[in-house]
């Protein structure tokens, strides 16, 4: 009797040790500023305990600090931007539509897409020169990009289709991604949401968490399917604007994150240290 009761209580010990030692192996993980051989072993460790599984070779270490920095949004107003885009004779069909001849705006909450079937400007474009034109032609209606920030250039015949992704300093903008149609009759679509940001970059800055805490904390992010298992394919740190689909801002704070590319979704974990 005495030792069934002696059994239970070292039982209950060893699991009591087991459970501090795994809060202080998480929290050793989550507070260091090196990304040790030890630290990538005990962190994949935790990761498959929750279903979570990852190739070590992309655990790699990022950056100590990132900027904290407000964004602009390109559209402070609907209805200029509609006059912008389509032309001081543009016409409101609802708080979301705006038209003008060959010319259509919807917008959505930052986002937008803005086509024109019938373009009728004269621009010398060619494989050469179509970054640079359409950095101009963005200009135009108060997108501030660089030729850098396309990291996407298809020629489809009688139209060029780029992509476009800002970024502060090395780091993009992930919420911050448009897709441009342009010929040498003009821009035929534009579709996507922009924040313009100043380049002095005179910011405050965020210290940041390794790369171990970030992937600690993405266990219990709420947005994560935890119904099966989870296979992360990809980490890149980078900025987020949260809710730009459902919500307008005038300006927002552009976060640190680290970005999680799994097999089946995309996260966005905050990066900064408190």
């Amino acid at each position: 009797m005495q030792w069934n009761k002696a059994k239970t209580i070292l039982i209950l010990f060893f699991l009591a040790v087991n459970i501090f030692l795994a809060a202080f192996l998480i929290v050793s993980v989550k507070t260091s500023d090196a990304l040790t051989p030890e630290i990538i072993s005990a962190t994949v460790s935790t990761l498959e305990n929750n279903n979570i599984y990852i190739n070590t070779d992309i655990i790699r270490s990022g950056p100590k600090t990132m900027l904290m920095t407000e964004l602009e949004n390109v559209m402070q107003n609907n209805d200029d931007f509609a006059k912008r885009l389509l032309g001081e004779d543009a016409s409101e069909i609802d708080e979301n539509t705006y038209t003008n001849g060959s010319k259509t705006l919807i917008v959505n909450a930052d986002s937008f897409t803005f086509t024109d079937t019938m373009p009728n400007a004269s621009i010398n474009i060619t494989d050469g020169n179509v970054k640079a034109k359409a950095v101009d032609e963005l200009a135009k209606i108060g997108i501030k990009a660089t030729q850098n920030n396309v990291y996407e250039v298809i020629n489809a015949g009688n139209v060029y289709k780029l992509k476009l992704m800002d970024a502060l300093k090395d780091y993009p903008v992930y919420s911050s991604v448009i897709e441009l149609h342009i010929s040498s009759n003009g821009i035929q679509y534009l579709s996507g949401c922009w924040f313009n940001h100043n380049t002095d970059f005179n910011a405050n800055k965020a210290k940041t968490k390794n790369i171990a805490g970030v992937l600690i904390d993405f266990i219990s992010d709420g947005e994560r399917n935890k119904d099966g298992q989870t296979v992360i394919k990809d980490l890149s740190a980078g900025y987020y604007i949260e809710d730009t689909n459902s919500i307008f801002h005038r300006s927002a704070t552009a976060v640190p994150v680290w970005k999680i590319t799994c097999e089946d979704a995309v996260y966005y974990v905050d990066a900064r240290a408190n």
